[in-house]
């Protein structure tokens, strides 16, 4: 499975998270095409846009796991530091001179796709309950006052 494609039964059913979950596996899977070209410039860009944009998601999916109480959300939070922290190091060998896209590359698909897979879908009841007004915590708009946030 290349990093671009999810299959729908890998998906949290959560739109937001789903769409932000594509977006990432497309630029991971276009790191690779981008990395043929060999311009240290655009590839550094990229792999900054990878790196920024996955924090921005961890960042709202913590957000949105907080305000739906998620019971294991130190848990989860502890995995995407752990992550941020690898890919951080990545991108310190590729600042300093090092070729890391080789590395690089099947390690951002295999653990995001891992994470997102298991991780996120664990998570996801939580969250569709919370959306769907299941939680015993009346939040009205709680949804888009996160996405507001973000945005």
């Amino acid at each position: 499975m290349t990093a671009t494609t999810l299959q729908l039964t890998d998906l949290t059913g959560i739109s937001v998270i789903d769409d932000q979950h594509q977006e990432i596996f497309a630029l991971v899977g276009s790191l690779e095409t981008i990395a043929s070209g060999g311009d240290r410039q655009i590839i550094g860009k990229h792999i900054d846009h990878i790196l920024s944009l996955t924090l921005s998601h961890f960042e709202f999916e913590e957000e949105l796991m907080a305000q739906a109480s998620y019971p294991f959300l130190k848990a989860h939070k502890r995995l995407h530091d752990h992550f941020m922290r690898r890919f951080i190091a990545y991108t310190q060998r590729f600042d300093s001179g090092e070729d890391v896209t080789e590395e690089l590359v099947p390690f951002l698909s295999n653990w995001l796709q891992n994470h997102f897979r298991q991780e996120d879908k664990d998570y996801s009841p939580s969250i569709l309950a919370e959306i769907q007004g299941g939680s015993d915590k009346p939040r009205k708009g709680w949804l888009s006052r996160t996405l507001y946030k973000f945005n």
